[in-house]
């Protein structure tokens, strides 16, 4: 039966195709046969290339990207903008497919929880229509705790199964803030009460795992 992991996170820009890369990394290596679908993509196309790499194969882009909109912008606006209304059922119609072929399968969001794919829904009913557990990404930088702690908030609220947080570092390492990153992950375990958090150090090799990594996601997976 495949297992299914929805990628979302606080922000925009955060890191969620690297998290969801290293993810089909380490699935792989751990023998396991993994796909991962962008639900939609606004002005930037080279996630596909970045699956495509960590998976060595080409992939029909319409079966793991079903909506792709010019402008980058919100989804909502994107698709009105090219008069292109974003509907959940073929969303799920293509994760069903993804889920009949490979043992496991990521959706990567867009943007936020709240982020609007049309007049009425946003991610979270994506999150909710799909019924996968979900994996919150945070940018380990100044000012996450507040953005990581509501969304924890909003995920809880609504039922949402959460797999846990991985801190995403999207800079390369300063030591003048090396107390910041270390306390914002001591501060969501306590304020946000989870203890399923792992830090992501980061890589201008985005896609790679070095061994120590690879154990790390090992145990935030189970």
């Amino acid at each position: 039966m495949s297992k299914g992991y929805f990628i979302t996170a606080t922000d925009t820009s955060v890191g969620k195709t690297v998290i969801s890369a290293k993810l089909l990394n380490y699935f792989m290596q751990s023998g396991k046969n993994p796909i991962a679908l962008k639900a939609v993509q606004a002005g930037f196309d080279k996630d596909i290339d970045i699956y495509q790499d960590v998976l060595k194969k080409q992939i029909d882009p319409d079966s793991i990207m079903p909506y792709y909109f010019k402008k980058p912008c919100s989804p909502h606006l994107a698709s009105s903008l090219e008069d292109n209304q974003i509907s959940l059922n073929v969303i799920e119609d293509k994760v069903n497919i993804l889920k009949e072929e490979y043992d496991v399968v990521l959706v990567e969001g867009a943007g936020g929880i709240l982020v609007p794919l049309n007049k009425k829904e946003t991610i979270l009913d994506l999150i909710k229509q799909l019924d996968f557990e979900t994996i919150l990404v945070m940018d380990n930088k100044l000012g996450t705790i507040n953005h990581t702690l509501l969304s924890l908030e909003v995920l809880r609220k609504n039922n949402i199964k959460v797999k846990g947080v991985i801190a995403n570092n999207t800079k390369e390492p300063n030591v003048n803030d090396e107390y910041i990153r270390r306390e914002n992950i001591q501060a969501i375990k306590q304020y946000g009460n989870i203890d399923n958090i792992i830090e992501v150090p980061y890589s201008e090799k985005i896609t790679e795992l070095n061994e120590k990594l690879l154990e790390t996601i090992k145990s935030f997976i189970g």
